[in-house]
């Protein structure tokens, strides 16, 4: 868990999935007149993977005015690259890991490698900031409090009711960077209601004892059930079918105004959650 304090100063942003479309977030922050100096961005996870600036979105990790947590696709590129952070073993790419990361868009970081498939020094630097990111982040408290997620805050991605999920004062009681990666899988996999429309549609916008949570991990529009907001809108889709350029984008969220605007195809689509 990491936690962030109120930014009295400026405007916190929260971003969905990102999935390597550097330019699309260029665009949005300039359309949102982001300012570098007094606002925040707060990724969702998933900087990585399907777009074309994989290597790029990452070194936003290095910038002061963004935090991010760990997504699912930076869990695989983690896990792709175990043996070489433990003893520097070059990872092998036939192996299972190996053909999961690469199979879900991570071909970008064998470029990032020498022949051995040992990461090159930009990606090695990095690898260490992907590995110390957080699964939740928390924002402020009280009335102003807002959590971030990469998937959803449940107790389990196979049953999912209003009972199994989260409550500030239950993550409250987790220790920060106390546990492994792999004791909250849920957190960056799970979509056990905003997978499932039907579901979604019967559930709560709101969900007692939880603060407005941010998600990402499931394609679709921005949507709200159980305090949670879902700003993954497809953004890699649009480099795959230009047919599909008037349904999917990238989606970044203004937490204070609840508006979010998508760089959607050529154009910007706005609305309130």
């Amino acid at each position: 868990m990491k936690r962030l304090p109120v930014n009295h100063q400026g405007r916190d942003f929260v971003l969905g999935d990102l999935h390597g479309c550097k330019k699309e977030l260029d665009y949005l922050l300039e359309h949102v007149r982001f300012s570098h100096k007094v606002d925040r961005l707060i990724s969702v996870g998933d900087l990585i993977d399907r777009g074309p600036s994989s290597l790029e979105c990452l070194t936003l990790l290095r910038a002061p005015w963004f935090h991010a947590l760990m997504g699912n696709h930076e869990q695989l590129l983690l896990n792709f690259y175990e043996s070489w952070l433990l003893d520097e073993t070059p990872p092998d790419p036939y192996s299972e890991v190996g053909s999961s990361f690469l199979v879900n868009g991570g071909k970008w970081a064998l470029l990032e490698c020498d022949d051995s498939f040992r990461p090159t020094a930009p990606l090695k630097d990095l690898l260490a900031l992907v590995s110390a990111l957080p699964q939740v982040i928390v924002v402020g408290e009280g009335a102003s409090r807002f959590n971030v997620v990469h998937a959803e805050l449940t107790r389990s991605a196979v049953e999912m009711g209003s009972s199994t999920v989260w409550t500030d004062s239950e993550l409250d009681e987790l220790q920060p960077f106390a546990s492994i990666a792999d004791d909250f899988p849920e957190f960056r996999w799970s979509r056990g209601f905003m997978g499932s429309a039907g579901r979604l549609a019967a559930l709560p916008t709101e969900m007692p004892g939880l603060s407005l949570t941010f998600c990402g991990h499931t394609v679709g529009p921005v949507r709200k059930a159980l305090s949670h907001v879902c700003l993954d809108t497809g953004a890699f889709v649009t480099y795959r079918t230009e047919g599909l350029l008037g349904r999917y984008g990238l989606t970044v969220a203004e937490v204070r105004t609840r508006r979010w605007v998508m760089r959607r195809g050529r154009s910007v689509v706005e609305g309130r959650f």
